[in-house]
């Protein structure tokens, strides 16, 4: 008996031991598992291979919005903000091909113009015709990119001058034809961020209400003023003006050049 009471203890010690080894055994796997979750942090590896395409898109928005870049449409840093306006020549055929002006641009979707054109004097048949207009214009730019849908509204003057023998005088006769116009018209603009922008733009010009025509001359003398001579002078010359000013005109602008501010 007394040999069974001493290692009874020893065995108990022994056992409690052992079941102090398993235990930590168990539950050591079990902390270890949790870790990566709590403390292991995300691989960089992940965010540096997205960052290529984060610089890429954060690069596209922002010229979308400012114009830089690639995509080269509007000057969105302008002495009024939004609105940037600066002065424009224009060069383009037919009837006046020769313009200057302001043009604007409204948050890169309205646009505006104010312009002058002309013609030195051309001959035409027997009359020398010289041509002025001045115009006021609007425009959108549907999808906020060069391409543009726009509209004019002025008044063109052809002047007609010829000069003929009458009665053994040197007959000088002018016919001035005023008309006011409309002009529906496409375009483009292409614009660099430092303001410098060129374009071109295609229409035709309408005629709007009646022709307003003025005759002068340089004789004062009755006998010729009633002669009938005289009075073929001023019909024909009235007849070969008014025959340009009835007429539609292509309005075709080949090269616009200018600077927005």
């Amino acid at each position: 008996m007394k040999w069974i009471c001493s290692v009874l203890p020893l065995l108990f010690l022994i056992s409690l031991s052992a079941f102090a080894e398993i235990t930590e055994t168990q539950v050591l796997p079990q902390k270890s598992d949790q870790l990566p979750s709590v403390t292991v942090p995300a691989q960089p590896g992940a965010d540096v291979k997205a960052l290529p395409e984060k610089i890429a898109s954060a690069g596209k928005q922002k010229a979308s919005i400012s114009g830089s870049g690639g995509d080269k449409y509007w000057r969105a840093d302008g002495l009024m903000g939004p609105v940037v306006i600066g002065p424009k020549l224009t060069a383009g055929v037919i009837l006046p091909p020769l313009g200057a002006g302001l043009e604007g641009r409204a948050s890169n979707l309205f646009g505006f113009s104010f312009d002058y054109r002309m013609i030195p004097a051309i001959s035409l048949s027997t009359v020398k015709i010289k041509v002025n207009s001045y115009d006021g214009g609007l425009k959108v730019f549907p999808w906020r990119r060069a391409f543009f849908l726009g509209l004019l509204f002025g008044q063109i003057t052809m002047t007609g001058t010829t000069s003929k023998d009458v009665l053994g005088y040197t007959v000088t006769g002018t016919a001035e034809v005023k008309r006011m116009f409309l002009t529906p018209h496409l375009g483009w603009r292409w614009t660099w961020n430092n303001g410098f922008f060129l374009g071109m733009e295609l229409g035709v010009q309408l005629v709007m209400g009646k022709l307003k025509t003025t005759l002068s001359s340089n004789i004062t003398e009755p006998i010729v003023l009633e002669s009938a001579e005289f009075k073929k002078v001023e019909s024909d010359i009235k007849t070969e003006v008014e025959k340009y000013g009835k007429l539609p005109l292509p309005h075709i602008s080949l090269l616009q050049i200018g600077w927005y501010f």
